[in-house]
């Protein structure tokens, strides 16, 4: 187990133990919900209360993190491209060479409850309100939590009526969740995602800022239909200098540079430490399709032998194709070294699937180098 799935592991059961301990010295004992009369008289009603304001709960502290996410944005100097809560999605988009802007229901996104992406308005413009910011709502959150607890119990030694007990309990289990999203995304490490206390961390060298504007500029052209920036790749590693570097050793890939590809991939790789773990499984499984399409497919079995031999975590990250990424080179692994026709058409049927559903903006430059790897493997049979 890595250190990040072990980090990841602490950090759910310390959301679990928040739980736990509102619920056990809150809600349960006497004085608790069964305080509430409609609840005492029917327990069933206490699951369905709980149920219910949880609900409230995720809606609540999701739609306002994002919407802090995008004033946070603005604040640096950032235009919004993008805002996505729950699948309700506004964005804009380049139609008949004018920027307009739409509205989508059911959109998928790359977050826990909602996607902000955004594109710097300025050279040096500013990351740290964008992840900042939410940690401010949970503040005046936690402050609006005292504040009705203090007005309630003063309004309850007259008035103890089941309105002002489920106001009450109903604030402690919405104000609970938010504590649960706090600790999640405010962990300064890298879990099983990027969450703004490690972009906190990131963005306290200049270095980051720099290739993290430079990764959106390069993506907002993809969006807008825009010309694409050149990319002048960063000596120094970091996670996002590695994560702009592979913007052009894609681009390398697409002209077939593999020898200058290699290089920049192997400055990334060189060390570890740099980046994060999952990055670096990600990467590493790139090495492996830039290595199989210098040898154009063709594999001596010192090289089956040498990709057997890899570490197991990145062995396992290829086989359960874990991101859009992985799917090319599962598909030259299984069809070129394990040599299977059922697993290739099992790879080709899941990446279709996989790409629709992909909110990626490069998620067609993958689906250019996939079938290049489906025509070397075409090639060989």
């Amino acid at each position: 187990m890595s250190k990040e799935d072990l980090i990841s592991i602490v950090v759910y059961i310390g959301m679990l133990v928040i739980a736990i301990v509102i619920g056990t010295t809150v809600l349960m004992p006497a004085g608790g919900l069964s305080s509430i009369s409609y609840i005492n008289n029917n327990s069933g009603l206490g699951f369905v209360f709980i149920l219910l304001c949880s609900l409230a709960g995720i809606l609540i502290n999701g739609i306002f993190v994002e919407v802090f996410h995008c004033l946070g944005a603005l604040i640096g100097g950032y235009t919004i491209l993008s805002c996505n809560i729950f699948g309700f999605c506004v964005f804009k988009a380049k139609e008949n060479g004018q920027i307009k802007k739409k509205v989508k229901l059911f959109k998928s996104c790359d977050g826990l409850t909602g996607e902000t992406i955004v594109a710097p308005k300025r050279d040096n413009a500013n990351p740290m309100p964008s992840v900042l910011l939410p940690f401010l709502f949970f503040v005046l959150e936690a402050s609006a939590f005292y504040l009705v607890l203090n007005l309630i119990d003063s309004s309850s030694k007259n008035n103890s009526g089941d309105l002002l007990l489920s106001v009450k309990f109903a604030t402690v289990i919405i104000v609970t969740i938010g504590f649960m999203f706090a600790l999640y995304n405010y962990v300064p490490l890298h879990i099983d995602s990027t969450t703004d206390g490690y972009r906190i961390v990131l963005f306290s060298k200049k270095i980051n800022t720099e290739a993290y504007n430079k990764f959106l500029s390069y993506n907002a052209s993809i969006l807008l239909g825009e010309e694409k920036p050149d990319i002048v790749p960063f000596e120094e590693i970091t996670d996002y200098t590695a994560q702009y570097n592979m913007l052009k050793i894609y681009e390398l890939i697409e002209k077939e540079d593999y020898v200058e590809a290699r290089r920049l991939l192997d400055l990334i790789l060189e060390n570890p430490k740099k980046i994060s773990k999952s990055s670096f499984k990600l990467y590493s499984t790139q090495k492996i399709y830039i290595d199989i399409l210098e040898r154009n497919g063709v594999l001596d079995e010192e090289y089956k032998t040498q990709f057997k031999n890899i570490q197991p975590d990145i062995r396992t990250y290829i086989y359960k194709m874990t991101s859009l990424e992985t799917y090319k080179v599962y598909l030259l692994v299984i069809g070129l070294i394990e040599g299977s026709d059922s697993e290739v058409k099992v790879c080709k049927d899941k990446f279709e699937k996989t790409y629709k559903k992909s909110t990626s903006l490069n998620k067609d430059f993958e689906y250019n180098l996939f079938n290049k790897a489906l025509d070397l493997l075409n090639s060989k049979k």
